[in-house]
């Protein structure tokens, strides 16, 4: 029995990257490791790397095999000024996605954003 080729443009709904399941995840994630710390310099390169390591394996089998994932986490320390952050990508719309989450505490300002971009 001959078989027609199957090309899969679009994740199935259900395997879809879910933005409330993440941001949940990464609140979980930050609220965790950054709980009890306060903003140390010399410790921020590990801290940031554990962190980014951390979310990107817990999201991976959340959705679709297909999805291809960034995270970024941004730490600085928290001295009253105001932090604005900003990203761009050039994505498709009904597949790719992001969730954001930051924290916020008397030494340290952390946001950990997760891109998910489906691989056509």
């Amino acid at each position: 029995m001959e078989q027609e080729n199957f090309y899969q443009v679009c994740p199935p709904v259900d395997q879809r990257f879910s933005v409330e399941k993440v941001r949940g995840i990464i609140e979980e994630i930050l609220k965790e490791e950054l709980a009890t710390k306060n903003y140390n310099m010399g410790d921020v390169r590990l801290l940031i790397r554990r962190l980014t390591e951390t979310i990107l394996s817990r999201i991976k089998g959340l959705a679709s095999k297909k999805y291809k994932y960034i995270v970024q986490v941004i730490l600085c320390e928290a001295k009253g000024e105001g932090v604005k952050s900003s990203c761009r990508c050039l994505w498709d719309a009904d597949t790719d996605n992001l969730a954001s989450y930051t924290l916020m505490s008397e030494t340290m300002i952390c946001t950990a954003t997760a891109f998910a971009l489906y691989y056509y």
